[in-house]
């Protein structure tokens, strides 16, 4: 699946970037923070709760033709997970992903500030998994690969997301503020007869800059 989505990705943004030579090109860095949840089998009968943390990384804009729309493939690094409160102690499964998104994004024709949509596709790697539990005087964690998690999860995640923002000239080039929506649609629980499928939502704040020095 891995492999897959790499082509897919690849093809994409070579086809794209073939027919947009002649535009002009954005790229751009952002930062932010993440509010993670997960969808689970009902049988688990857990009552999760939103997990913070944090997401950032760059972006390329790539229009297609003149008419406000681009493709805008990512690379992203991503917290996901959830967070659950039981009897005064905090429960937390963090899982920190390298996250490709292949966005179609559209410019809404304005003066000097500039709103926009986007929506697309995600692929993600799994870097980094821990459970990490909290009282009012302790708090330790564990990587999943360790037995005693008692977590067991996929390495790879795919989904959609939908969002939009709003940019403005600053300097010699754009300040953006951002909101985002990711549906995981992978079941990311390995283990056999459990289901979890990711939700996160993004707020992020950016610069990016025209790679046409006269424009912003």
């Amino acid at each position: 699946m891995r492999r897959l989505w790499t082509f897919i990705i690849a093809g994409a943004f070579l086809a794209v970037a073939a027919d947009g030579a002649d535009a002009q090109m954005r790229i751009g860095a952002k930062g932010g923070v993440s509010f993670a949840n997960m969808s689970l089998d009902p049988d688990e009968d857990i009552d999760t709760e939103s997990l913070l943390g944090f997401v950032g990384g760059g972006e390329v804009q790539i229009p297609i033709g003149t008419g406000g729309v681009s493709v805008q493939p990512e690379l992203l690094y991503i917290r996901k997970g959830f967070e659950e409160t039981e009897a005064g102690e905090t429960f937390k499964l963090q899982v920190d992903y390298i996250e490709i998104p292949l966005l179609l994004r559209y410019d809404i024709p304005a003066a000097a500030v500039r709103p926009y949509v986007l929506a697309g596709g995600t692929v993600s790697f799994e870097a980094s998994c821990k459970l990490v539990a909290e009282d009012e005087t302790v708090s330790a964690d564990i990587d999943c690969d360790d037995e005693a998690a008692g977590v067991d999860t996929e390495s790879t995640d795919f989904g959609v997301l939908f969002g939009g923002g709003i940019a403005f000239p600053a300097g010699p080039g754009a300040l953006f503020i951002e909101g985002r929506y990711g549906i995981g649609l992978a079941d990311v629980d390995a283990e056999e007869g459990s289901e979890a499928k990711h939700r996160v939502g993004a707020v992020m704040v950016g610069y990016s800059v025209s790679l046409d020095p006269t424009r912003r």
